[in-house]
């Protein structure tokens, strides 16, 4: 009964989709706004020292959030009272306060030891030293989407205004890294006071240990994310020009913020799968087919898209400076949908199924494939060498881990038809699309008419061709207000 309750308590999946799109999209289309302006204030050099600094943090950050965003949507899932669930969040607030102050500390001993521009990492640690209030997770496992995202929004739109208030010469590099830094953390102070009014806090009678071993494994996880995927910027410092960050750093802007659509919806179906992983297999087979369909139905035609817009779309937010990112842009294109694949059955999935042993060896075998090739390529081929490692480390992560689920029975998709209209519906919207780029137009002009070409051809080949079922859906759903716009 209670199991029953539970299910029918649950949020709209759409509606959580819906606001966890635009809370990820928000984080990511923040710096790729300001990115902009950014570039043609620090130049590709500052916007390359930045990254560095940047990145440099993020091996920290990454390891001081241990694995806790994932495992705490998970255990907040999975809690069947109000008191199991204050004593889970109360644990889990206490471990995340105590490594967080551990961590803080190394990267406090590393900067001041080794770095000579103490002020800027500085300004991209407090992350790190905040991390203690992040408690984004149990809203997530709650399913209280729309409270941190409000609030993301407010913040952002502070940050921008400082940008752009404060950001004024070359030399701004640390106001920079601070005012962004303050952006990725300013919700967390005001999730934790919130928490207040669903869960109550306390540390008597805890039992922080049990959460311990599933969290290292997790921690471990991450960091080894973290090395295959940011050791690139990395190499490319070691190797290269503080210019070819800047194209490379870009780039990696435009795929996340792409990315950040499909995943931002595969977020919201964790809490699902941890519960219909125990109590409904078939509504769990059921699940995973959604979300292939709806990864499909993006991931697609959003992968040729960008390569089409790319020159475009580089020269309209970076300037021309940046013109080299193009090539970097297109060869990062089938990570959109590698990594979107990956998230929901390659993570989501095997979290939920607590298989997450099997993404720790996974992550050590793309690590060392993108060592590899970033040796071998970006001596030779600078940023477009750290690209194309970075794809094939995806890749094999990805490969590896389906191949795992299909052979072992875990996984069985419906996948050929999903793939089958998204691929032809996308063939055609590149035929259509292809054409506008010698017209001539500003690089503005050209991006917006191809985007709303593309976007338009796309859903009408879906719908009236191939009959894709997403596409009746979202024609269902708001043909009432397009039919009032068009006799407005």
């Amino acid at each position: 009964m209670l199991h029953s309750v539970r299910v029918s308590a649950m949020k709209s999946l759409a509606k959580n989709s819906i606001f966890n799109v635009l809370y990820n999209f928000v984080a990511l289309i923040f710096p790729l706004i300001t990115a902009g302006y950014i570039a043609r204030v620090l130049q590709p050099d500052g916007v390359g020292h930045v990254a560095y600094a940047q990145n440099f943090a993020s091996y920290f950050v990454e390891f001081v959030v241990l694995g806790l965003p994932i495992y705490g949507v998970r255990e907040i899932s999975k809690a069947k009272s109000s008191s199991e669930e204050s004593a889970t969040f109360s644990e889990l607030v206490f471990i995340n306060f105590v490594w967080a102050l551990v961590v803080s500390v190394c990267y406090l001993m590393v900067v001041f030891k080794s770095k000579s521009d103490v002020s800027l990492f500085l300004a991209c640690g407090i992350p790190i030293f905040l991390n203690f209030l992040n408690v984004e997770w149990y809203y997530q496992g709650k399913e209280e989407y729309v409270t941190i995202t409000l609030r993301s929004i407010t913040i952002k739109l502070l940050s921008l205004i400082a940008i752009f208030s404060f950001v004024k010469t070359r030399n701004d590099v640390v106001v920079y890294a601070l005012i962004t830094s303050v952006a990725s953390v300013g919700n967390y102070l005001f999730n934790i006071i919130h928490s207040r009014k669903f869960v109550s806090l306390s540390f008597r009678h805890i039992r922080p240990a049990r959460h311990l071993k599933p969290l290292f494994i997790l921690a471990f996880v991450c960091l080894l994310s973290v090395i295959y995927g940011k050791i690139d910027i990395s190499m490319l410092n070691y190797f290269t020009e503080d210019s070819s960050i800047g194209f490379y750093a870009n780039s990696q802007k435009i795929i996340e913020v792409v990315l950040s659509v499909c995943n931002s919806i595969t977020a919201t179906f964790l809490p699902r799968l941890c519960f219909y992983c125990k109590e409904d297999r078939k509504k769990l087979a059921e699940l995973l087919d959604t979300g292939f369909g709806i990864i499909t139905f993006i991931a697609v035609p959003a992968a040729f898209g960008l390569y089409l817009v790319a020159p475009s779309l580089i020269s309209v937010l970076f300037g021309n400076e940046f013109i080299p990112a193009v090539r970097v842009v297109r060869i990062f294109v089938p990570m959109i949908i590698i990594r979107s694949y990956g998230d929901l059955f390659c993570y989501r999935f095997l979290i939920a199924e607590g298989l997450e042993r099997l993404r720790l060896y996974s992550n050590v075998m793309a690590s060392v494939v993108n060592f590899v090739l970033n040796m071998l390529l970006i001596p030779k081929m600078a940023e477009r060498g750290a690209a194309i490692a970075s794809v094939c480390a995806e890749l094999t992560l990805t490969t590896f881990l389906l191949i795992y689920l299909f052979s072992k029975g875990k996984l069985s998709i419906d996948w050929k038809m999903p793939l089958l209209k998204a691929n032809i519906a996308s063939f055609v919207m590149f035929a259509v699309v292809y054409p506008i780029r010698f017209f001539k137009l500003s690089d503005f002009s050209l991006c917006t008419i191809s985007v709303v070409c593309g976007v338009l051809v796309y859903f009408c080949i879906g719908w009236f061709v191939l009959k894709n079922e997403i596409s009746e859906s979202i024609w269902r759903r708001y043909r009432g207000v397009c039919c009032c716009a068009y006799w407005m």
